[in-house]
């Protein structure tokens, strides 16, 4: 998957094949996707400028944005963000390790544990 923000395209290239499908970038996305950190059951989850988490469905164009998240060094989700079990969870291991977990059809905020090793 290939952002172009100058034509305003997202391209898919098949892995097997080799065949390249396009569609339109939703105006939301163009200009500053920074890193795509997780993909499961077509949704990405994936950072806009200045940290904004949100998740993107190439095949819907449909655009959930997350409340504001501390840096962190990595993030991954548990379900897709339409399930009342999806939650978001990152970690950090600056100075201390932490983990940030966000309930995402809960609570507009991020919980925040200290990892002890």
């Amino acid at each position: 998957m290939l952002f172009d923000n100058d034509r305003g395209l997202i391209s898919f290239t098949d892995p097997i094949f080799g065949d390249k499908y396009f569609i339109k970038t939703p105006q939301e996305l163009i200009g500053g996707i920074l890193m795509i950190y997780c993909s499961m059951c077509g949704w990405l989850l994936m950072c806009k400028h200045r940290r904004r988490l949100m998740f993107f469905n190439p095949f819907t164009s449909d655009i959930r944005e997350l409340p504001n998240s501390p840096y962190l060094d990595t993030y991954c989700f548990s379900a897709p963000p339409t399930s009342s079990d999806c939650m978001v969870v990152g970690f950090t291991t600056r100075i201390e390790w932490h983990v940030y977990i966000h309930f995402v059809g809960r609570q507009p905020s991020w919980r925040k544990f200290r990892l002890n090793f």
